[in-house]
């Protein structure tokens, strides 16, 4: 995940082992709707999605804003044919999509996105697949999603965001929470959203809501990471090395489990054309 600041980056750097035995290669949600069997079809659901939204096709030049180890970069270009400058500021997830890309459609950029220097008009689409919770400055982020797209271009946005009724109590002891521990300032509701898409001159914003489709998740990534503990030598180090970390990390993903049930959180899918 791309993020505003070395802080940000070193905090996904430092939990590298922990985020790659939640979520794998792709570091997203699934959507678990009717049909699907697995977490690799939750995921790959959503992807379809998401590419749908953003009329992913051969050709199309994308920017994915916040690639983590370029799963769904892979992805993208694999299914879509579509040309893709993935970016990310941080270091060991810049490497791992690196050596795991193959495809000559991908490229790979280590970069800060409020700071990059991708050309004005470059691009067909810019997306920011659950990236943009991670920036303290989320309007500048979308404002440099415009940037990149040349006029007539797409802009779609995916991601946790919060609920639209969220009481004082939970926004303390459980959202707070859930933005200190995930390094997620911009975690904000669809007016927030909303605001950011048309401060960066997009026109018409078409928003649809999976908060239901995508809890689920982390009830998986939960049991899959218990599951490694007991068979994954490295992860069980790391657990032994750093157990209040581990801790941590582990209420969380129970915190955030508990708010998409209660509706504290919910999952957006925002497209507009630039």
């Amino acid at each position: 995940m791309i993020q505003a600041g070395a802080q940000a980056a070193r905090h996904y750097d430092d939990h590298d082992v922990w985020y790659r035995a939640l979520w794998g290669d792709r570091l997203h949600h699934g959507l678990w709707q009717a049909g699907v069997r697995d977490a690799r079809e939750a995921s790959e659901r959503l992807l379809r999605t998401v590419a749908d939204a953003a009329g992913l096709a051969p050709g199309v030049r994308v920017c994915d804003v916040g690639c983590g180890y370029g799963g769904p970069a892979r992805w993208f270009a694999g299914q879509t044919g579509a040309e893709v400058v993935a970016v990310t500021n941080s270091a060991k997830q810049a490497a791992f999509a690196r050596a795991a890309t193959t495809d000559p459609r991908i490229s790979i950029v280590h970069a800060d996105w409020l700071e990059n220097d991708l050309p004005t008009g470059a691009f067909d689409v810019a997306l920011a697949l659950e990236s943009l919770a991670h920036f303290a400055d989320p309007a500048r982020a979308v404002a440099e999603m415009a940037r990149v797209v040349k006029p007539g271009g797409r802009l779609v946005v995916a991601g946790w965001m919060a609920g639209e009724v969220v009481p004082g109590w939970v926004e303390r002891w459980v959202l707070g929470p859930i933005r200190r521990t995930g390094e997620s300032p911009g975690l904000a509701g669809e007016a927030e959203h909303r605001c950011w898409f048309a401060a960066a001159g997009c026109g018409e914003i078409e928003v649809a809501r999976f908060g239901g489709q995508v809890g689920r998740t982390w009830s998986v990534a939960l049991a899959g990471a218990a599951k490694a503990l007991l068979t994954d030598r490295l992860l069980l180090a790391e657990a032994l090395r750093h157990p209040l970390q581990a801790w941590w990390l582990a209420l969380s993903a129970v915190r955030i489990r508990l708010a998409y049930h209660c509706g504290w959180l919910d999952y957006g899918l925002f497209a507009a054309t630039r």
